[in-house]
């Protein structure tokens, strides 16, 4: 958007930086620290991944691929989180403070986006 090629390398070098840190369960190990907050941080942490994802994408790269499909297991493991958060419950082992209803715009802006791209029916129906 900017034209900015230097701005542009670092953003693909922050999104590898944290691509790399997603684990083959889906998780980002800073994250599950926050304890009952390890599923909020989660879906926080998401958005800047899709949308550099996306305008790398609008540059010829993609950055979906990289580290095994990392971003779509971050992203469904998180989803699944809004579902049951069990596995966010037994991994922290502390109780998840999950939304009262749907998830707000703040913790699911990026999954629009990321439907368009990525057909995904769970995701949907929280939007």
């Amino acid at each position: 958007a900017a034209n900015d090629r230097k701005l542009f390398d670092w953003a693909l070098r922050s999104y590898r930086n944290g691509i790399r840190q997603i684990t083959p369960e889906g998780t980002l190990p800073e994250e599950m620290r926050r304890g009952q907050r390890a599923l909020h941080y989660h879906l926080y942490a998401i958005a800047p991944l899709v949308y550099i994802a996306e305008f790398a994408q609008d540059n010829g790269i993609d950055l979906y691929a990289e580290n095994g499909g990392a971003l779509k297991r971050l992203v469904n493991r998180s989803i699944a989180g809004l579902d049951g958060s069990g596995y966010f419950d037994k991994a922290t082992r502390i109780k998840q403070d999950l939304p009262d209803g749907p998830p707000s715009a703040e913790a699911i802006g990026w999954a629009k986006v990321y439907v368009h791209r990525f057909p995904n029916p769970a995701i949907s129906k929280l939007r």
